[in-house]
């Protein structure tokens, strides 16, 4: 039996594929079961565009269509993306080892990418092939069971778009919706060419061409778009605004967190790695410190398939000036976009006078040259606004995360 959650989403025949593949009452989103329907997709994916590959190839050599032969090629190329997706899958679905103590969940965006790079390569081919053809046009009589032939691939093409969205919707593996893209994009490649091959009943040979040039230029589109993503992913991309959201509420389930920020996610396939700070309480002991931070640890691991380390800021907010403090940055920061927000507001009494420090936390859109000025006007305000605290001490930060829609500039928790 399936894991409830996401059984609803893989019914039918689908759904009894993935029961042969998958271990009683698994969780679709773990490792072993991403890697298993992974396999999965890509013994269905080899099966299915192996045979259309077959028949669209002889048929377009018989007839000298290169939309056709391009066609044929877009298939071959997904038997060898769908090779590949079994490769990754299993890779990826390998157990920790000594070097690699997260898993080998990235070999998902790996294989994909390596896929997306060959989808380029065979799209530019074509298109060389097509405008060849544009220019010289090669006139040729479509009979029209070859017409029905092509067609009769659509729906085949169709449901294993929908068998792979289905599994990458259960799952979440980028690896298994990379393969449900080019499924998608195969239907309607497989629609273009039924064109080119009615229109040259009416002597418009030109048009084989140019369905040619278009489905070339879908095949690269696709793999560039598809090859963005995978390096973006390589490279370490920001938490979203939503994941930020997640692990902030998180957090604050913990009785005695005040706020939480500096949250870092290292993304290995299916499994995270995120580190946060947290502010508690400076009049607690360090052990209610530590009791706290390996309960938001806990907290987060527990939710979040994922190893968490959390960092503690302890904060006295019951010093006389912290109120004013606070309204004043806040403020500051509202009226000021090139500031995402603060953290770890502290004030100190020492000889001289109280010290004020905080961590300025630059919008992603602040360019690090303006940094310098930003501070200075920021300092002058405080002191203009804040005027028995003696000393200031600002320090910067880059916002690690990606914003929302409507971001809340200044924010402060309670």
């Amino acid at each position: 039996m399936m894991n409830n959650e996401h059984q609803e989403q893989i019914r039918g025949f689908t759904g009894w594929l993935a029961r042969r593949v998958l271990k009683s009452g698994a969780d679709l989103r773990t490792g072993d079961s991403r890697s298993r329907l992974g396999m999965l997709q890509g013994a269905v994916g080899i099966i299915a565009n192996l045979f259309i590959f077959l028949v669209k190839i002889t048929f377009g050599f018989v007839f000298g269509s290169i939309a056709l032969i391009a066609d044929s090629f877009d298939s071959l190329s997904d038997v060898a993306a769908s090779t590949m997706i079994i490769v990754g899958a299993h890779w990826a679905g390998k157990p920790r080892d000594r070097e690699h103590p997260f898993g080998h969940g990235r070999m998902e965006w790996i294989a994909s990418l390596i896929v997306s790079i060959l989808l380029v390569g065979v799209g530019l081919s074509l298109g060389k092939e097509a405008v060849v053809r544009i220019f010289r046009p090669h006139p040729y009589d479509a009979p029209w069971w070859l017409i029905a032939i092509v067609a009769a691939s659509i729906p085949l093409k169709e449901w294993m778009a929908h068998f792979s969205r289905s599994l990458s919707r259960a799952s979440g593996s980028s690896l298994i919706e990379a393969g449900y893209w080019h499924f998608r994009f195969d239907s309607l490649m497989a629609g273009l060419v039924c064109v080119a091959l009615f229109s040259s009943r009416f002597g418009w040979a030109a048009v084989d061409g140019w369905m040619g040039l278009i489905i070339a230029g879908l095949i690269m589109h696709g793999g560039l778009s598809l090859i963005r993503e995978r390096v973006s992913l390589l490279l370490g991309e920001a938490p979203s605004a939503e994941e930020i959201s997640q692990l902030e509420k998180l957090a604050f389930q913990v009785d005695g967190v005040r706020d939480a920020h500096d949250i870092i996610v290292h993304k290995y396939g299916d499994y995270r790695l995120i580190s946060l700070d947290i502010e508690v309480d400076a009049c607690g002991t360090a052990l209610e410190a530590h009791r706290i931070a390996a309960q938001v640890e806990q907290k987060i691991e527990d939710n979040c398939h994922a190893k968490a380390i959390v960092h503690v800021d302890p904060v006295d907010r019951s010093h006389r000036l912290y109120p004013e403090a606070e309204s004043v940055l806040s403020r500051y920061i509202s009226a000021h976009g090139e500031i995402a927000s603060f953290h770890d507001l502290r004030l100190t009494d020492e000889e001289g006078g109280p010290v004020l420090t905080a961590d300025i936390v630059m919008a992603t859109k602040t360019p690090e040259t303006a940094h310098a000025q930003i501070i200075e006007d920021l300092k002058n305000h405080l002191s203009l606004h804040l005027h028995t605290v003696s000393r200031l001490h600002i320090d910067t930060e880059i916002f690690h995360g990606q914003p929302a829609a409507s971001p809340a500039v200044g924010k402060i928790n309670a």
